[in-house]
């Protein structure tokens, strides 16, 4: 097992380069250190892990062939003042850390560490071509995500964030806690995988939040499609609608044959809308 190990606040507080951005409110700014990139080998077929606690997360398939890169953004939150900057400075020295892990058979782990005061965004650069499982656990943070349609599959778990993923797939797994969810689907989504076999039906689940789903009328998918409170589900206008609730809380929508694949979406408190790609 190999591990690649940087505190990259200390590279930003050498440099002296620390920019002010966008007002967090209150009076408080969004300070941000200089970018540090770290790489490692990975072969088309090997799983990637992405742990996150604080920090937006963006993944890709727009790396180089047979090699991951990471490119880790600091960033800390402090008053609008130099006092202010001096204290982000400080937390960023003292605070998060990149590692990445490789492991012949469970692939490369990203991890990063963060809290409230000091964290990472991280921009995630798979291989291309990526044909590995994908599994992304974001504590607090928005997640985007640009697919690549041939992968097997992908797991989210967000606790506090918006979910953005594009291009999705074949299998799908997303659990939101406080998230908005918007997924853009490729037509293999819940289709058979590339041998022809049958992959496991797709999930998409938010606790408090709304869901958006663009699904092609190339997919083959039964949809089960549920919300349980401040909203109600809206197919397209032109969608095979095969069942609907009288108060409009779920509905079982059919694309294409419906034979393919299976879908469930559900959220707790939000809408469930249907949109056309």
């Amino acid at each position: 097992m190999q591990h690649r190990h940087c505190n990259i606040f200390s590279i930003v507080a050498l440099s002296g380069a620390l920019a002010a951005c966008s007002s967090e409110g209150g009076g408080s700014s969004r300070y941000l250190g200089i970018a540090v990139s770290q790489s490692s080998p990975l072969s088309s077929k090997a799983n990637v892990t992405v742990n996150s606690p604080y920090g937006g997360v963006k993944i890709d398939t727009a790396g180089d062939p047979g090699m991951l890169t990471v490119a880790a953004v600091p960033f800390a939150v402090g008053p609008a003042s130099e006092v202010g900057r001096a204290q982000a400075e400080a937390a960023m020295l003292s605070g998060p850390q990149l590692t990445l892990t490789s492991d012949a058979t469970t692939g490369v782990s990203v991890t990063s560490t963060g809290s409230e005061a000091a964290g990472l965004d991280l921009n995630v650069h798979l291989p291309n071509p990526f044909h590995g499982q994908l599994i992304v656990n974001a504590a607090f943070g928005n997640v985007l995500y640009w697919a690549s349609p041939s992968s097997p599959g992908a797991t989210f778990n967000v606790g506090t964030g918006d979910i953005d993923i594009e291009n999705a797939g074949n299998q799908l797994t997303v659990h939101g806690g406080t998230s908005n969810v918007v997924l853009v689907a490729a037509p293999t989504l819940s289709g058979p995988d590339t041998k022809g076999m049958p992959t496991p039906p797709s999930v998409v689940t938010t606790n408090v939040g709304n869901i958006t789903a663009k699904i092609p009328d190339a997919s083959s998918l039964t949809i089960d499609a549920t919300t349980h409170g401040h909203g109600t589900v809206r197919p397209q206008a032109d969608q095979v609608v095969a069942q609907y609730a009288a108060d409009g809380s779920s509905a079982q929508i059919v694309v294409g044959d419906g034979q393919s694949g299976s879908m469930s979406i559900e959220t707790n408190y939000g809408e469930v809308v249907f949109l056309r790609p």
